[in-house]
């Protein structure tokens, strides 16, 4: 079956990239519209960690204009801070224990 469509595709090479015009023009005319969203709310479910976690920073840091220049999100291990700590010395423990000593 796929030789017999590489042989047709090899042969007529030009009727091969006629037809996906073809179809790419039928699929932009007819196909659903597109739209964009920074929103990730509307395409994955509430328990997912990066939803919870755009939640809590909307409402801990809802003072600051709703933007953000980075957003970590850690995972940690038995309590462990050390590795976030190490990383930027600017996050801000928000109902997070006290930080550990350097």
């Amino acid at each position: 079956m796929f030789a017999t469509l590489a042989r047709g595709v090899v042969r007529h090479p030009w009727w091969t990239i006629g037809a996906w015009l073809i179809v790419a023009v039928l699929v932009g005319v007819f196909g659903p519209g597109l739209s964009s969203s920074n929103d990730q709310a509307e395409f994955l479910p509430a328990h997912y960690e990066s939803v919870q976690a755009g939640k809590v920073q909307d409402v801990a840091f809802a003072e600051s204009g709703g933007g953000s220049a980075g957003t970590f999100v850690v995972q940690r291990r038995y309590g462990d801070q050390t590795v976030v700590a190490g990383v930027s010395p600017q996050i801000i423990w928000a109902d997070a224990p006290a930080r550990p000593a350097r």
